[in-house]
């Protein structure tokens, strides 16, 4: 009766029970309940482009977001939504060279456009080596704010106990945070690494497994949902590798506009049909 009530109230307020980013290829696949969810990829791939595109969609959408921006401090990614909004280079943004006429007129409307959806944004940034205990402090106080949803970018940038084996320590970070998602009733998304393989291939293009995440097995134990990323033949490309929710292994092309670093639309992958690419060939 609990579920039925439950779906009966979403149905009559028009709400998912669940956190949508707006992407809605997306949505259908990656399921935000209040809990704990992963996102990883090598370096340089585009973690912090595909966090400011959600930052920047859900703040417009007005819903409050709480950024632990350990990696890059919040100046670097409200830069990058800003010069997405605006459709500038970042260069510009970044007071580099000055902007002609077009752009200052893009830039007034784009600024007055982020000034109103900033007010939904709560950035933690002072603690670059912030422990887990702080994360979870921070989430909180994001949370009595009236934060929806966190992000936490870099799990990397955590301070672990140093007496710990390095995966224990994720392990027990990540337990800690799923801890307090779940108390706080809200998703939480980490952004993490993917471990260092010994071969020659380019990483960076290669499609990831839920293995190759750094302490791989905290990941796999404790988040419901993991994306991985990887640079695909259109840009950053992200695939489903662990769902609790649903369907695992949908594939997406993530939008980059590359002059901002900043995605702005997901959208799914078509796989081609491989009846329609095969060749017949002969011997000769």
């Amino acid at each position: 009766m609990r579920i039925l009530d439950g779906a009966e109230a979403a149905w009559k307020s028009g709400q998912s029970p669940t956190l949508r980013t707006g992407w809605e290829q997306l949505d259908a696949v990656w399921r935000l309940i209040p809990n704990l969810h992963a996102v990883g990829a090598q370096g340089g791939v585009g973690k912090t482009a595909f966090v400011a595109g959600l930052v920047r969609g859900w703040t417009h959408n007005s819903i409050t977001v709480g950024v632990l921006a350990y990696e890059d401090d919040g100046l670097e990614l409200q830069r990058r939504i800003l010069a997405a909004e605006a459709e500038l280079e970042l260069a510009v943004v970044y007071g580099e060279r000055l902007m002609n006429e077009a752009e200052s007129g893009r830039w007034e409307e784009g600024h007055r456009v982020r000034t109103s959806a900033e007010k939904f944004l709560l950035l933690d940034d002072a603690h670059p080596r912030g422990s887990v205990g702080d994360v979870c402090a921070s989430l909180r106080a994001m949370r009595a704010k009236g934060a929806r949803v966190g992000i936490l970018d870099n799990l990397s940038c955590v301070a672990m106990d140093a007496r710990d084996e390095r995966h224990q320590a994720i392990e027990d970070a990540l337990l800690q945070i799923r801890e307090t998602a779940v108390e706080l009733a809200m998703p939480v998304i980490v952004v993490g690494h993917l471990k260092r393989s010994v071969g020659t291939s380019d990483e960076a293009t290669t499609e990831p497994r839920l293995s190759d995440f750094a302490g791989s097995a905290g990941w796999e134990r404790y988040a419901r949902s993991c994306l991985g990323m990887w640079r695909g033949p259109n840009g950053p490309r992200l695939g489903v590798l662990k769902q609790n929710q649903g369907k695992v292994g949908g594939k997406f092309d993530a939008v980059l506009r590359e002059s901002a670093a900043c995605v702005v639309d997901v959208l799914a992958v078509v796989e081609q049909d491989d009846a329609n690419e095969r060749r017949a060939y002969g011997r000769r």
